[in-house]
């Protein structure tokens, strides 16, 4: 009975927040872009935090899920409300800011209601993984190795025809030339299948440890060999792939570890962008010379 009354307290103190953003855009006709955000922001942490407590796992679905529509759709305006500079965000460049406030206001009020939903269909995690049968495990196994089968050779061609072509033509030559997908219109489609196989590998071998360690470092080459052609938004997906499998099947990380894994993304965070700074000088050098 308490955690349903938990739950319920919860709900109205969600709903509250709701009805206060909607008085404000029902009501205010003067509408302020960076105030606007801040409802934005808040109301994202809000979210957030009345999700965890109900279901107490900062990594659970909801709130990965959530995160990423919130950095998809509102990201530029996110970065706009934190003081960075419109000068270099696309958003501001090709649109009004009315249309900016428009598209925001459109999106928080979707994002909230959206959040209202999960809330009352949400509930504490329970723990199903001993439920999962062998026959359903042996499925997953066997159709990852058929697709890491098929996918491996032409995956590892064009990852290593990518690297020496960025390492001698800079990486703007990835866009220039032709694609493998176009030159080999059978084999070049089949090595989108390789990251899902590593997927379906590491879930069937969680429980054996050398085999798991083996697919990790097929995940390492594959990061590195990611970030050496500039594909970063690969590399963070296979990592944050990578920490979520961890948390549910492994051990799940609390207290200082997920400080320390909070200050790695944080720092994360910072070089990425550095390093797209560095590439584009890098391309200007060379184009120059």
């Amino acid at each position: 009975m308490k955690k349903i009354n938990k739950k319920i307290a919860i709900i109205i103190f969600y709903v509250i927040w709701l009805l206060i953003v909607l008085t404000y855009f029902c009501y205010n006709s003067d509408y302020n872009l960076m105030l606007i955000s801040w409802i934005s922001n808040i109301s994202y942490i809000i979210l957030i935090t009345c999700i965890y407590f109900i279901k107490k796992d900062i990594f659970d679905f909801s709130i990965i899920f959530m995160t990423f529509i919130f950095l998809f759709c509102y990201g530029q305006v996110f970065l706009y409300s934190l003081g960075v500079n419109t000068e270099t965000l696309r958003i501001f460049i090709i649109n009004t800011q009315e249309e900016i406030i428009k598209a925001t206001t459109y999106f928080i009020l979707s994002f909230l209601f959206m959040g209202l939903g999960i809330l009352i269909t949400c509930k504490k995690n329970m723990n199903t993984d001993k439920k999962i049968s062998k026959y359903y495990n042996n499925a997953i196994k066997y159709v990852g190795l058929f697709l890491l089968m098929i996918s491996i050779v032409p995956y590892f061609y064009k990852l290593f025809k990518d690297i020496i072509l960025t390492r001698s033509n800079g990486y703007i030559a990835l866009y220039q030339t032709e694609n493998i997908s176009t030159s080999i219109p059978v084999v070049g489609y089949i090595f989108y299948f390789f990251i899902p196989s590593l997927i379906m590998l590491l879930y069937s071998y969680r429980d054996e440890k050398l085999k798991r360690n083996i697919i990790l470092f097929i995940c390492l080459i594959v990061i590195v060999g990611k970030l050496l052609i500039g594909g970063r938004g690969t590399a963070i997906s296979i990592i944050a792939t990578i920490i979520l499998f961890y948390h549910i099947y492994i051990r799940k990380i609390k207290g200082k570890n997920f400080i320390k894994l909070l200050i790695i993304a944080i720092i994360v965070a910072t070089i990425i962008p550095v390093i797209g700074k560095i590439r584009d000088k890098n391309y200007t050098f060379r184009r120059s010379n």
